[in-house]
Order: C-alpha cells, then sequence, then structure tokens
C-alpha cells in the first residue's frame, strides 16, 4: 500500500515539475527582447505617427459625441457634429442638441462652423431660434506668413475635420506622440509583447513630468499600441494630476475601421475620466466636487473623391463670398504663366500661317 503511495505521490510530484517547467518555458524571453521590442518602438513609432498626419485623403461624415456624469447618469452635453476634408480643404460644423443646452452653455450658439479654404478661413455661428448663419471671423490666407488668428482657425477646422484620421494618437488632453517626442519629461519603463485575437500589440508602461506648472503630470501610465495600425492607440490607462490640482485617472478605448481608406479610422473612442480636487489651485478655482464622467465619440465616415471647393466656402452656407484684395499664388501665377505661353503660341502660329500664304 505504501509503494503505491509513494507511486502517486512521485507521479503528482512529476506532473508538477512538467507545468511548473511549461510555465516558466512559456514566459520566459531571451536575453534582450524587451530592449529589441523598445528600440523598434523608439525607431517605428515616431517615423509611422508623421507618415500618418501627412496622409491625404478624403473623408466625410458624422461624429456623435456624448458626454455622461456617471454617478447621476446626467447627459451634460451631445453635439452632431460633420466633418468634410479634402487635402487643405476643410469644414468642421458642431451642432448642440437643444435639450442639453442649459445655464451653463446658454450663451453658446446652437451651431458652428470652422472652415477653411484655398482664399480664405472662417468661423460661422447659428443663433438659438434662427436659421441664418452670421459670419463671426473671416481670415484671408496671403502668400506672406498668415496671422495667428488666421493660423489658429485653419488648424482648428482642419483639426477638427481630421478627427478620424488622426484622433489614434489622444491621451486627453495631451497627444501621446508630443509626449514620447519630449526626450526629459517622457520615460519608458517597460516594453512588452502582447498578442489580441490576431493582432500582435506592444505594451508600454510609462512616466510623463514635465516641468511646467501648466502641463499634466503623469506618475504611471500604460498604453497598448498597434505597430500594424501606424501605432496607434488601441487602450491606456494612467494615473494623472492635472494643473488644476485634480488628481485621477484616465482610461480610454479605441476601436478602428480599415475598410474605408487605405490608412485605418476611428470608428469609437470612449474616455472614462475621474478626478478630484487636491490642492489649494482646485479650492480657487473653485473646483471642490469629484468628477466621474464617460465621453464616447462614435464616427460614421466615408470617402470623399473630387469635390467642389465650393462646398467649402460660405456660398454653401448661403452666404455671399467675400471680395478679398490677394496676392496670387504660386499656383495661380503658373497658371497665368501657362495661359500666357499658350496664347503667344496661338499668335505665333497665326503670323506664321499668314506668311506662309502670302509666299
Amino acid at each position: 500500500m505504501s509503494s503505491c503511495t509513494d507511486f502517486a505521490g512521485f507521479h503528482q510530484l512529476v506532473r508538477f515539475a512538467v507545468c511548473s517547467s511549461a510555465i516558466v518555458l512559456a514566459s520566459w524571453k531571451p536575453a534582450g527582447a524587451d530592449e529589441a521590442l523598445k528600440q523598434r518602438f523608439l525607431s517605428e513609432a515616431p517615423k509611422a505617427w508623421k507618415a500618418l498626419q501627412k496622409a491625404k485623403v478624403g473623408l466625410q461624415g458624422t461624429l456623435d459625441y456624448t458626454y455622461t456624469d456617471l454617478p447621476t447618469g446626467h447627459v451634460v452635453e451631445k453635439t452632431k457634429n460633420e466633418m468634410k476634408l479634402f487635402g487643405d480643404w476643410a469644414l468642421f460644423i458642431v451642432r448642440r442638441e437643444a435639450g442639453q443646452r442649459n445655464k451653463s452653455s446658454s450663451h453658446l450658439p446652437t451651431a458652428t462652423v470652422y472652415g477653411t479654404n484655398s482664399p480664405y478661413a472662417f468661423k460661422l455661428v447659428q443663433k438659438s431660434g434662427s436659421d441664418a448663419w452670421i459670419i463671426e471671423k473671416l481670415d484671408p490666407h496671403v502668400d506672406t506668413p498668415q496671422p495667428a488668428s488666421s493660423d489658429q482657425l485653419s488648424d482648428y477646422a482642419r483639426g477638427g475635420a481630421r478627427q478620424a484620421l488622426a484622433g489614434g494618437l489622444g491621451l486627453y488632453p495631451r497627444h501621446f506622440d508630443r509626449m514620447v517626442g519630449d526626450h526629459v519629461a517622457f520615460k519608458l519603463k517597460t516594453v512588452e509583447a502582447v498578442r489580441r485575437g490576431s493582432d500582435d500589440l506592444v505594451k508600454l508602461t510609462f512616466s510623463y513630468q514635465p516641468q511646467e506648472r501648466e502641463d499634466i503630470q503623469i506618475p504611471n501610465g500604460t498604453v497598448l499600441l498597434d505597430p500594424g495600425r501606424f501605432w496607434l492607440i488601441r487602450e491606456a490607462d494612467v494615473e494623472m494630476k492635472w494643473p488644476s490640482d485634480e488628481v485621477g485617472t484616465v482610461s480610454i478605448r479605441f476601436e478602428y475601421d480599415d475598410t474605408i481608406a487605405d490608412i485605418p479610422l476611428i470608428k469609437k473612442a470612449s474616455l472614462h475620466i475621474q478626478a478630484k480636487p487636491a490642492g489649494p489651485r482646485a479650492k480657487q478655482l473653485g473646483i471642490t466636487k469629484p468628477m466621474n464622467q464617460m465621453r464616447v465619440f462614435q464616427y460614421n465616415m466615408r470617402k470623399l473623391e473630387n469635390p467642389d471647393e465650393k462646398e467649402f466656402m460660405l456660398s454653401a452656407f448661403g452666404l455671399p463670398e467675400p471680395g478679398l484684395n490677394r496676392a496670387p499664388s504660386n499656383r495661380r501665377t503658373w497658371l497665368w504663366f501657362l495661359l500666357g505661353v499658350g496664347l503667344l503660341l496661338v499668335v505665333l502660329g497665326f503670323v506664321l500661317r499668314r506668311r506662309s500664304l502670302q509666299t
């Protein structure tokens, strides 16, 4: 009997040893594997992010944005946005739902348009109870360096219209690529390969602690990147301290669509933000209560091919086009030059033909 017991015990011991060895082998990595993956990230990701920022694709569609206070279930803000993008032309339209307007937002227009085209950039607003568009700002483009206001207006229009294209690097309220580019504030702690379904992903742990008082601080953060999709963020969970002396966490989840364009577009972005006051500045700003909110961005995009520039101009909103004293662009200068050459060839051909007839 004792021999059988000893054999059973020995058998269990062997099974335990085999299982333990399998676990060790499964978790074992060759020396330098993490370092090689780290160097791959540092080498490939910034180049991929720059390529994505420069990507030229025509897009149009809608963005449904909902901001909900989770403890009460109250929808604080809800907007129906429209975007249109083609090269340097862009439109970004924000429409606020009437039911979401309260005392704090009653001064805001029911709709706002940011647009930019070849001659000018503009901002339109639509007041409550009126269908008329009002021009709030109009900035002509010129060949000399543009005024700051014009740059900002054009950038806002393009930035809004490009959200589905390049928003997958947003780590509220900053951009992850800019954090990584700050070699002093950004510290990469660990890099790990992760498998999700059929996708090979890369998991990073990091900190971001700039010296500027007005910037955010991230003592600890985890981000899951997708190398097969321009190293865009799939998931992120960070501890954060805001300049307002609030501390909390931000959790972000992105879903992408690969069927619309040659580059991935955001299909859905969900941000869960929790924060509480933790310093004198929060008190000075009147921040006394904790925050627990969910922000959801739902995109519905499609390709835009060969649009007319008029779709990006004031006339698309029933407004007259402005008469602008604008210096001709290089493109227009070339057009005039080619037209002049063409006319010269026509005249020369006419003269030569007359001479041949006379002889």
